[in-house]
């Protein structure tokens, strides 16, 4: 039995594709007692996705504000293997910034 053949919708037009690379803000080359930090844009806005679903400024804003801005950062989302945190904020533009550490200490995270 074959696969149906995918078939795409079109977007309607006032929406937007954009691709683009993607962005890494920043990443310590050596580690600070222990700890590997990181940043970059977890999602962007404006952005249509692989999904086909648009996030748009101020997403994130209420989630963050009731729920708080740092998490545990988990080994292939398993949530009994965290190797480090990461602090979600939203720059100016409205991209949702994580920045995480990864315990080096933990073999996971090295």
């Amino acid at each position: 039995m074959t696969a149906p053949a995918a078939t795409t919708t079109p977007l309607p037009s006032t929406h937007r594709s954009k691709d683009f690379a993607l962005e890494l803000k920043s990443i310590d080359q050596e580690p600070v007692d222990g700890i590997a930090s990181f940043s970059g844009i977890a999602s962007a806005v404006g952005v249509v996705d692989h999904h086909n679903e648009v996030i748009e400024a101020g997403a994130f804003d209420e989630t963050l504000a009731t729920k708080g801005t740092t998490y545990p950062l988990l080994w292939q989302h398993r949530t009994d293997q965290p190797v480090g945190v990461i602090t979600l904020s939203v720059d100016a533009r409205g991209d949702l910034i994580g920045t995480g550490s990864i315990n080096l200490d933990v073999q996971l995270g090295r």
